[in-house]
């Protein structure tokens, strides 16, 4: 009877673990088969409605250009790769940290909350234009830009998580005269860390747009300042290959992101 039990057991382990597998395989396979088959309808329209290049390129040209002009490519998608880090690790680390003083001093969150709603819902790319006046035409405001617009998000989201700590697992650290250090980091932020990596993730976002809207404004290296040259030059393939590789670099930011949390919930757990 008890090595019954036991091979059933071990059959729905296997069972299981043949599930996980397919629907690891499936969270991979479904995406890159649906941008496939975007890619094949895409071609087809063009080809059948008998589009000229200049209007719409193919993809097959669009491929074909980030290929062959990936030289051109190269540095401008290094510039917006370490732009959007730049601002959104600062952002990050500055709204986890104003996150978690706003939750713990109230006064602090009351006066804040206000300044940081504000910035959360002002497009900071409209501010671009009179940065660039002010500041000149450079890499530094489109990095500041860059933290103005996302470091708001992960701070109201952070405040959030660590405000919906319970207030029981508080008290027991303190019981246990545990330190402020030791209540944060063991208590307080694994409890949060839900809400901080959906601010995160967010912010990635914000993060690559906001980038690539002030390359656009201004900008004379980077992957929007390459739209806007190809689109002078009526180089409609090396437009959307730009704009292939921005969607490449903000899909890279939110996976790092998701990554990082998995890590961190395993290690909480």
């Amino acid at each position: 009877m008890s090595r019954m039990l036991d091979e059933t057991k071990e059959k729905r382990i296997i069972e299981r673990r043949r599930k996980n597998r397919i629907s690891k395989i499936s969270s991979v396979a479904m995406p890159i088969l649906g941008i496939v088959m975007l890619f094949l309808i895409w071609e087809l329209w063009v080809i059948l409605g008998d589009f000229p290049a200049w209007q719409i390129s193919r993809p097959s040209l669009i491929i074909r250009s980030m290929l062959e002009d990936f030289e051109l490519y190269w540095p401008n998608i290094v510039r917006t790769f370490t732009s959007i880090l730049t601002g959104w690790v600062a952002a990050c680390l500055i709204g986890v940290v104003m996150g978690a003083l706003m939750a713990n001093y109230a006064l602090l969150g009351t006066t804040l909350t206000p300044y940081i709603n504000l910035l959360c819902t002002l497009p900071v790319i409209t501010l671009v234009p009179m940065m660039y006046v002010f500041m000149g035409i450079g890499r530094d405001v489109i990095i500041i830009a860059i933290i103005l617009q996302s470091f708001a998000i992960v701070t109201m989201n952070s405040s959030t998580g660590f405000m919906n700590v319970p207030v029981m697992r508080i008290e027991l650290m303190t019981s246990l005269r545990a330190t402020k250090r030791q209540t944060f980091f063991q208590c307080m932020f694994p409890s949060a860390i839900n809400n901080v990596f959906t601010g995160m993730k967010l912010s990635a976002i914000f993060a690559t747009t906001t980038c690539v809207a002030a390359e656009v404004n201004g900008s004379t290296v980077g992957l929007g300042a390459l739209v806007i040259e190809a689109k002078t030059y009526v180089r409609t393939d090396q437009m959307f290959g730009s704009i292939l590789f921005i969607a490449i670099i903000g899909v890279f930011f939110y996976m790092l992101s998701d990554a990082l949390e998995a890590v961190l919930v395993k290690w909480k757990e």
